[in-house]
């Protein structure tokens, strides 16, 4: 008698996690316009990936199955001098919708973490918009804490 292994296990197993490259930039071009819910310029999307990808303070890190991307996760990492010292800030986190509830996003999280303990991070900090209250659920379900509130103003372009 062989017991069932969960899903959720199965599909950790299958899963592999690895940096991103600029191959990897129409990919994580396509998920963030799903993420944002809107389009962005192709041509300036890769112009501001590549400058990321080759920046020694940004991570991006590709979520595959079988070879097929199915999410990824940004850090990017600052000294702060309220902090006294460097953070990391989780940019973007997105898994296709398909795989969502399957463990993609906390070994997305487990691989930032796992960085950031490497870079001797102070600590790791998140944003998500006020609606979306499944991913705020998500974050403090991987040990995040609510302690901020963010503004922002759009500025005049010149």
């Amino acid at each position: 008698f062989c017991p069932k292994r969960s899903p959720n296990r199965n599909h950790e197993d299958m899963v592999k996690i690895r940096s991103a490259t600029v191959d990897d930039i129409s990919v994580m071009h396509g998920f963030v316009e799903e993420l944002e819910e809107q389009k962005f310029d192709a041509e300036t999307f890769r112009m501001l990936a590549v400058e990321n990808l080759n920046n020694p303070n940004c991570y991006y890190f590709i979520a595959e199955m079988k070879s097929d991307p199915v999410g990824f996760v940004s850090l990017h990492v600052q000294t702060l001098l309220h902090h006294l010292g460097k953070t990391g800030e989780i940019q973007e986190l997105y898994v296709k919708a398909d795989f969502r509830n399957h463990s993609i996003g906390k070994l997305l999280i487990e691989q930032v973490e796992k960085t950031a303990a490497q870079l001797n991070l102070l600590e790791i900090e998140v944003t998500a918009q006020v609606r979306r209250l499944h991913t705020h659920a998500f974050y403090q379900k991987q040990g995040y804490e609510l302690s901020h509130h963010k503004f922002t103003k759009k500025m005049q372009r010149l």
